[in-house]
């Protein structure tokens, strides 16, 4: 039930991301919208086929998130809904090299995250050490892109 659980998310984050795509193109060829006149900014959307493709695939998206919740645990649904970020990147338009790169590091993590699903024993966990050369790595990896890390403090 796990497996179609995360086949459920996929599916789900590619119609939830495709469709914020196929809003987007829509809602850019038609006149500008206008909050000064929200039914008619609402029934232009409403009658582009386009949009109106987009929303309904948006609402089928959440539906089918909701369903693998069901059948999947929550931080794995999330995971794979992840992937989503990909159809944004695909439909989205162009990115810049780094961009492209980050969203390629995205899409290898969540492939390496459903390469570990399987069967495991309860009670395996990673050492202190494996956990910190894992740590080690990951923030290399983060500083390669631009040479230092930035941690922003929050505001006061």
């Amino acid at each position: 039930m796990i497996s179609l659980g995360l086949v459920l998310a996929l599916v789900s984050a590619v119609a939830i991301n495709g469709s914020y795509v196929l809003q987007h193109a829509a809602a850019s060829q038609l006149p500008p919208l206008s909050l000064r006149r929200p039914l008619r900014s609402l029934a232009s959307l409403v009658h582009s086929g386009k949009w109106t493709l987009g929303f309904v695939s948006g609402i089928a998206g959440w539906v089918v998130y909701v369903v693998a919740l069901r059948l999947a645990p929550l931080s794995l649904v999330q995971a794979a809904s992840a992937g989503g970020i990909g159809v944004l990147a695909i439909g989205g338009g162009k990115l810049r090299p780094a961009e492209r790169v980050g969203v390629g590091a995205a899409l290898s993590g969540l492939l390496l995250l459903a390469l570990s699903i399987g069967p495991h024993s309860a009670g395996n966990r990673g050492t202190a050490a494996g956990v910190a050369v894992w740590m080690v790595a990951s923030l290399a990896a983060a500083a390669g892109g631009t040479g230092t890390i930035t941690i922003a403090a929050a505001p006061p």
